[in-house]
């Protein structure tokens, strides 16, 4: 099982595919959503980094919840850095980011138990990849990932209301804890 944090270096909403090189190109097959005009944003509120978010194609707006039937659904991950300040990443763990990276682009939600991008911010909508994320209720190798409409959280098999991603879960993680979720992932029978 997965710890609440993960194994050493993972968090929410990182890659779960090895990196190849310093332009964190991941060796899995992996996409990105289209935002239509310009580019998605975290939108009114911020946005909560590696939960589902809905991405508005008129607006290019992101929000962690549904807003018109046509919003293009993945996994939120901030657009990296080129500011050398915080290692020229953005996201992930306090202990990559440099002295000005948690005020200046994200702040932690503590309710919600996750980083929150601040409105405006660019971000990418993942739209398939392997990546790592948290399961409120647990989590069950082999099962769909379904994303919660309230707040983005990964749900583990169908829920109620929840929305159907093309993500399964490659892990077992215990309540509140990491998974490893691909879309690529081909299960035997």
């Amino acid at each position: 099982m997965i710890g609440n944090s993960g194994p050493f270096g993972v968090y929410e909403g990182a890659f779960a595919s090895r990196v190849i090189g310093r332009n964190l190109e991941a060796l899995a097959p992996f996409a990105s959503g289209l935002s239509g005009p310009g580019t998605w944003r975290a939108g009114d509120g911020g946005l909560l980094q590696g939960r589902f978010g809905w991405g508005n194609p008129d607006t290019g707006l992101v929000l962690n919840i549904p807003s018109t039937p046509a919003d293009a659904l993945g996994v939120v991950i901030p657009l990296q850095s080129v500011n050398g300040a915080n290692g020229g990443v953005v996201g992930g763990p306090a202990a990559f980011g440099g002295p000005q990276a948690r005020w200046t682009w994200q702040t932690w939600d503590k309710a919600a138990r996750a980083w929150r991008l601040r409105a405006g911010l660019v971000v990418t909508l993942m739209s398939s990849g392997n990546f790592w994320l948290r399961f409120p209720s647990g989590a069950s190798y082999g099962s769909r990932v379904y994303a919660s409409p309230t707040d983005g959280s990964a749900l583990s098999g169908p829920v109620g209301g929840a929305v159907q991603t093309p993500w399964f879960v490659c892990s077992e993680a215990g309540p509140g804890n990491l998974a490893m979720v691909s879309s690529s992932a081909l299960f035997g029978g």
